[in-house]
This record gives structure tokens, C-alpha cells and sequence, in this order.
């Protein structure tokens, strides 16, 4: 393990490498092993727009998608994995493919926090285990949920362009105007939550460092984030203009959503590692020391407005959500590796080996159920085709398909007639 560590230590690249080849590998093969050869539930909602991209219409692209947002990346890379398949959809193969997105920013933020600065063997593989598995189960199985992992990536990499061009306010402000452009083509509503970020760090900035730029920064960030709102409201963007998922504000279910998503496999780790900074003697020290550093403070921020975000408007924590909860995972990890807790070291590798062998075995689980599902759903939807494809049926109706393709007899008619989809 110390050889390894070494080995990776070598360069940034090779260190980004190995994290991304470690998370891409242990996804793509759980996909391989579990992932329906069909499009998995409600992913047969696309077919209408894939018959379109055989005709060359791509209308969609400039369409509110599921969930009132635009969904932008997710479209363009529908588009690319049909074209490349020469106008075939093959759902399992494009998923796989797709899990290099959540790759890349697991590993930027490994690399950014822990490149040269692994303490231990056991910091490696708490880490390991903290970004390997998936958050989200519904982003995981569905290329249409795809869109939290561009959210995600492309506020990682505008973290990152501040940690590296946070010297000139200029360039940097021209850098973030483009990036939340690029968001608001993704999901416009949860852009507002970088703007709320940046002016939470540069408000953390000014109480401490007592800099009057700061000031103008929180100034420039606050009248951003309502000029951006008014901009999306006259546009009637419905992710802001019009939603049907929000909830009445409710303090009760606030706490309780609040405490919940904390709670969230690895995300548990936060309370405790926060509890232990409290209580040890070198409080300020600690902090001033996590706090050095940008990166991990922008992180920290922004899992902590999330979790508010979604405590405040939503029923419930909805499962496509969790990948959001998940980068502060790593939060934890960092801190541990970071500052001194000697005094509690061993009740700390006890509490986080629970945590990430409890959350391995859960996922897993999840696995071999899925696999076992997949295989009743594609026997079902294949025997259903053939039996259309020797002219025993008519058309497919709901009662030939498993219970979780019975929505869709439209869809696989629709697929089998168009050749949308490879039947077996």
C-alpha cells in the first residue's frame, strides 16, 4: 500500500489517473453486472426524441427537458451515442460510457485535496470507498438523470478556476459569468445555489481577513444572483418560473430533512469529524488551518447550501439529489488527514470502517437485486417482441411486460417499428 501511494504520488496526472480508473472500472462493471440491455423504466420516454434525431430534428435541444430544465449536455450526449451507433440507441452501453462524467470530478476533487498529501494507508482507502460508489441509485441506472453529473462537474471545475485565478477578480468574474451560463443550459434553478455559495465564502472572507474587495465582491455576487433570477423569470424559465415539487417552508420538516441528509451514507461522517474539531483544545487552530485552504472551503459551503436548499423546498430528499450530498463524502476524509486528532484516531477509524463497509454491502445489495429485476424485465420485453416479430400479436400491450415496463408498450412499439432499439 505505501509502494502504492508512492507510485501515484509521482505526478498530479498519475494521481488523477489512478482515482479515475479506480471509479470509472468499479461503475462501469456494477452497470455491466445490473444494468438492463433495455432502456431501464422511464428512460423509454426518449424513443419519441430519438425517432426525431433519426430525421435529423434536434428541435429538443432548445426544449425544456423532464423536470422543467434544459438539460443541455444531457441532450447533446443522447445525440452523439445515437449518431455514433448509426441511429441506434443502446441504453446500457451509453450509461457505462457515461459514468466517466462522475469520474472526472470525484478524481479533481481527490486530487485537489489529497495529491501528495495522503497521511496513511487507512486515509487511501476511507477515501476510496467514500467516492467509488454512487450517491444516487436513479442518477447511476439512468442516462436521463445525467444532468446532476454535469451540475456537479461544472461547479467543481469553477472551483477549481478559483483556486487557481482567485488573484484577479477580473478574469475570474468573466470565468464564473461563463460557467453559470453553461449551468443555466443544465439546470437553471440549482445554478442560484453557486451564486449563494460565493457570497457565503466571500461574506466567510471578509469577517476574517477584513479586505474591502470582499465587500464588493458579496455586492457583486448578490446583485448577480437576482439579475439572474429576474433574467430566467422573464424568460419563464419553469425550473423558476413554475415548479410543482416545491413545498410549503415547514420548520418541523426542515430539521428533519436537514438532519437526514447528513445522515446520508458517508455524508455521516461530517457530524462527527465536526463534533471532534469543536471539542478538541486547538479549535482555532484547526479551523484556520482547514480554511487555508479555497477549495475544500468552497466544497464545504457548497454541500452545506445544497442540503439547506433541499431541507427548505422540497417533500423529501429525493434520491436524484444524493450525488450532490455525496462530494461531501470527501469533506470529512480531508479533515481527518488534516488536522491533529491523535487523541481520538482509533474511535474515528472505527466509526468511518462501519460507515463505508455498511454503505458498500448496501450497494452491492442494490446490485444483485437489480441484476436479478433486469433479467425477468429484458426476458419479458424480448419474448414480447418476438412474439410481434412472428406476427403472434398485433402490437405489444402492457399485460405481455414486466411490472416495470407496463407504461411503456407506446415506447417499445414505437422502438421495434422505427428500429430505434436492437431487440434480442
Amino acid at each position: 500500500m505505501d509502494r502504492l501511494i508512492n507510485v501515484i504520488n509521482k505526478s498530479k496526472v498519475q494521481f488523477f489517473l489512478f482515482f479515475f480508473s479506480t471509479i470509472f472500472l468499479f461503475r462501469a462493471l456494477n452497470l455491466y453486472i445490473s444494468l438492463s440491455f433495455y432502456p431501464w423504466f422511464y428512460e423509454w420516454n426518449s424513443i419519441p426524441f430519438f425517432l426525431e434525431f433519426k430525421n435529423n430534428i434536434f428541435s429538443i435541444l432548445v426544449e425544456h427537458g423532464n423536470r422543467n430544465q434544459y438539460q443541455l449536455f444531457t441532450k447533446i450526449f443522447y445525440i452523439i451515442f445515437f449518431k455514433l451507433f448509426d441511429n441506434i440507441w443502446f441504453p446500457k452501453i451509453s450509461t457505462i460510457i457515461l459514468q466517466i462524467v462522475p469520474s472526472i470530478y470525484l478524481s479533481l476533487i481527490s486530487t485537489i485535496l489529497f495529491y501528495k498529501n495522503i497521511k496513511s494507508k487507512f486515509i487511501l482507502i476511507a477515501l476510496l470507498f467514500s467516492i467509488i460508489l454512487p450517491g444516487s441509485l436513479a442518477n447511476f441506472y439512468h442516462f436521463s438523470e445525467s444532468h446532476f453529473y454535469f451540475q456537479i462537474l461544472l461547479t467543481v471545475i469553477l472551483f477549481l478556476l478559483y483556486q487557481k485565478y482567485n488573484s484577479n477578480n477580473f478574469l475570474f468574474i468573466s470565468l464564473f459569468l461563463f460557467m453559470i451560463f453553461l449551468m443555466n443550459l443544465n439546470m437553471a434553478a440549482v445554478t442560484i445555489t453557486v451564486f449563494v455559495t460565493f457570497m457565503v465564502f466571500y461574506l466567510i472572507k471578509l469577517f476574517y481577513l477584513k479586505k474591502k474587495e470582499y465587500l464588493f465582491l458579496i455586492i457583486f455576487f448578490s446583485f448577480s444572483v437576482v439579475l439572474y433570477y429576474l433574467i430566467n423569470l422573464n424568460f419563464k424559465v419553469p425550473s423558476i418560473y413554475l415548479t410543482g415539487d416545491h413545498a410549503k417552508f415547514n420548520l418541523p420538516r426542515f430539521a428533519y430533512l436537514f438532519v437526514k441528509a447528513l445522515l446520508h451514507q458517508n455524508a455521516f461522517l461530517i457530524g462527527l469529524v465536526t463534533s471532534l474539531i469543536l471539542i478538541n483544545k486547538s479549535i482555532k487552530k484547526n479551523i484556520k488551518i482547514l480554511f487555508s485552504n479555497n477549495f475544500f472551503v468552497l466544497l464545504l459551503i457548497y454541500f452545506f447550501v445544497i442540503v439547506i436548499f433541499i431541507s427548505f423546498g422540497k417533500d423529501k430528499i429525493y434520491d436524484r439529489y444524493k450525488d450532490f450530498i455525496q462530494i461531501g463524502s470527501v469533506l470529512p476524509i480531508y479533515t481527518v488527514n488534516t488536522i491533529k486528532v491523535e487523541n481520538y484516531i482509533k474511535t474515528i477509524k472505527f466509526l468511518i470502517s462501519i460507515v463505508i463497509i455498511y454503505n458498500f454491502v448496501h450497494f452491492e445489495r442494490k446490485v444483485f437485486i437489480n441484476k436479478q429485476i433486469s433479467k425477468n424485465y429484458d426476458k419479458s420485453i424480448s419474448l414480447a417482441v418476438n412474439k410481434l416479430r412472428n406476427k403472434q400479436i398485433d402490437t405489444i400491450k402492457k399485460e405481455d411486460l414486466h411490472i416495470k415496463a407496463k407504461r411503456f408498450p407506446y415506447s417499445i412499439n414505437l422502438s421495434y417499428k422505427n428500429n430505434i432499439i436492437k431487440f434480442k
